[in-house]
């Protein structure tokens, strides 16, 4: 597991940071107001419809004069950095050289602003064109519940001249008083120039301007009697959260109603399970080939006669060959044994670095291949399946309220960058539900308590990064940690084959006695067989409780290996020996998978109101 996470690990960051840094976000190219794309204004009326709860009506009727020879449209930038989202935006022509119908897309642009890009790029504009922009600017900030509504209805962000600007406000019941700003972003000074008049029994506050220069726009803070107004919210978002929750509640349903039959009811047995060696066993225990469980056919080998290990240097074992292995011997096992001795019938475990690997990976295909179909093909089918819905769920989201509610043209994809996280989720649950039964107490613990610190990181992480103006910060985190909680939970489905139920149902019975075996048993059984604790020490090491068989020999006297050898091992002494054991087999591992190394290496918001330009809405917009 650890291996697995080392090397997935730097690929999921590395993935998610140059994903998210070149297509999460993509700016389009600023042009210059001046030469080719230049345009001005020349007449813009900005029609805000408020209502109660901050859901605001705009009409942005724009009389565009095209003054480059190149120019094919131009970007209308929406902020929504401020607690705000944009729905519903749509695009008509007014007065059109090209026809009525208005090309536009819309994008998000750096998280701040929903941008709408508006023209035929394949066109040349060189005349007067009017536009309908309409849209819904929601504010969700929680400082109108404090009465105040500053708004921008005409930004500081357009870079080119606005000769005639016309702003109307209808506003909602409770208006009490309202003060106008005119000029650059931060400028504080303030005016009452503005009418108030009744239409269609609502309160209407109209405004106009000439001469707006670029970068200049028209600012309201309007109060209100408290409690009139309200931030606005949406449940929307939050019916992909009870999907994802409802997704984790069929994933459990499905794995109790179709896949909980095979339940383990394992017995305790003294011996290892006839006719599996300790190779086999730690592919069974965790469905993968570790190290370890190759090197334990050393001393498997060893305790059966077929060869000695001679200990003068326990960091650089010799391996003595003393008869080949039987024909009845598995296939993997004579691979192992054959290419250990092909150069001699005796040999340094350090002369197998870098050569040695290949053996290793055919060995390992060759136990997988015979170890196949541990776990139901349907059960891994059905719980691949629920991980993916559930990765998917955090792309869907996104996707599908962009083209919902802000655009029919706004196909945001981004999101399903979330799959990276998802994947690696998956393949760490699955590696915990593999190892529950090798790993012990704490390991296992920690390994579990490790998913939902990973769940709420990879959270944070999308939440920050999904613009809040597709989905508001809560309900996107809250989506992405029940869906990847359902991703890891779906690994529960995989569920045994009856065949290997039983192998295992074996396996941990045997591994129950290592773990819970009496002196008085353990003493019978050294009468019976002085090398036994040699015996079992191969399985006891692939089953990962080498250090407590050794704790319980401590205090009975055990009798010599009769396969070391070595001047270090004149004097016997259990202990001694035990260290010897263990080191060597780090030893003999290093030199069994150990690749050669490769050439060359690898590097790796504010307050609001009191100033123009400080509330709301607004924006500006730029040529291209």
């Amino acid at each position: 597991m650890k291996n697995c996470l080392k090397a997935v690990t730097p690929v999921f960051f590395l993935l998610a940071a140059a994903l998210c840094a070149i297509i999460l976000f993509p700016t389009p190219a600023k042009a210059s107001a001046y030469g080719d794309y230049r345009f001005e204004l020349e007449n813009y009326e900005v029609t805000y419809d408020i209502a109660a709860n901050c859901e605001i009506k705009v009409t942005e009727v724009m009389k565009i004069n095209y003054l480059g020879i190149d120019s094919t449209g131009f970007y209308r930038d929406i902020p929504v950095n401020g607690g705000a989202r944009v729905k519903d935006v749509n695009v008509e022509g007014v007065e059109l050289l090209h026809g009525n119908t208005v090309p536009f897309e819309v994008t998000i642009q750096d998280g701040d602003f929903v941008t709408v890009d508006i023209g035929d790029r394949t066109a040349k504009y060189n005349r007067s064109e009017t536009y309908r922009l309409t849209y819904t600017y929601c504010i969700s900030n929680r400082t109108v519940k404090n009465g105040t509504l500053p708004l921008n209805p005409v930004g500081t962000g357009w870079d080119c001249v606005i000769k005639h600007a016309e702003v109307k406000l209808i506003l909602p019941d409770g208006y009490e008083s309202a003060v106008r700003y005119v000029g650059p972003k931060g400028y504080a000074a303030s005016d009452m120039n503005f009418t108030t008049d009744m239409e269609n029994g609502r309160l209407v506050l109209t405004t106009s301007q000439d001469n707006l220069k670029a970068y200049n726009g028209i600012t309201f803070d309007l109060t209100f009697k408290k409690g009139a107004i309200k931030p606005y919210s949406d449940f929307t978002p939050y019916l992909f959260v009870i999907a994802a929750a409802g997704l984790i509640i069929l994933i459990v349903l499905v794995k109790v109603l179709f896949f909980s039959k095979n339940r383990l009811t394992p017995v305790v047995n003294f011996e290892p399970p006839e006719g599996l060696d300790p190779l086999m066993m730690g592919k069974l225990i965790d469905n993968r080939v570790n190290s370890e469980d190759v090197t334990s056919l050393i001393y498997y080998w060893a305790d059966k006669g077929y060869l000695k290990i001679n200990f003068d240097n326990k960091y650089d074992p010799v391996l003595i060959k003393i008869k080949n292995l039987p024909p009845t011997a598995a296939d993997y096992e004579r691979l192992i044994f054959e290419n250990l001795f092909k150069n001699g019938d005796s040999v340094k475990t350090s002369l197998l670095g870098n050569s040695f690997y290949v053996t290793y990976e055919r060995a390992t295909a060759m136990v997988n291949e015979k170890a196949k179909g541990l776990y139901s093909s349907v059960s891994i089918g059905v719980s691949i399946l629920f991980a993916v819905i559930g990765g998917l769920l955090t792309g869907l989201a996104p996707f599908i309220l962009a083209l919902t509610e802000i655009s029919g043209t706004f196909f945001y994809a981004y999101g399903f960058v979330t799959l990276i996280p998802a994947l690696v989720l998956y393949g760490f649950a699955e590696s915990i539900a593999y190892n529950r039964f090798k790993n012990r107490g704490k390991k296992n613990v920690i390994y579990l308590s490790l998913l939902p610190v990973i769940i709420i990181l990879c959270s944070l992480i999308y939440a920050l990064l999904i613009p809040s103006s597709v989905i508001p910060f809560l309900p996107k985190f809250l989506l992405c940690a029940v869906s990847l909680a359902a991703v890891c939970i779906s690994a529960v489905i995989i569920s045994r084959t009856p065949a290997y139920n039983k192998k295992l149902n074996e396996i941990i019975g045997f591994r129950n006695f290592i773990i819970a075996a009496e002196k008085d048993r353990l003493e019978k059984m050294l009468e019976s067989d002085p090398q036994y604790y040699y015996r079992i020490l191969p399985y006891a090491q692939v089953l990962n409780v080498s250090d407590i068989w050794e704790e319980k020999f401590k205090s009975l006297t055990v009798a010599p290996p009769v396969w070391a050898v070595g001047s270090s091992l004149d004097i016997f002494d259990f202990i001694l020996i035990n260290s010897v054991i263990r080191s060597s087999a780090s030893g003999i591992a290093r030199g069994m998978i150990t690749r050669p190394s490769s050439s060359g290496s690898n590097g790796f918001h504010g307050s609001f109101g009191g100033f123009s330009g400080g509330g709301f809405g607004g924006g500006g917009g730029r040529g291209r």
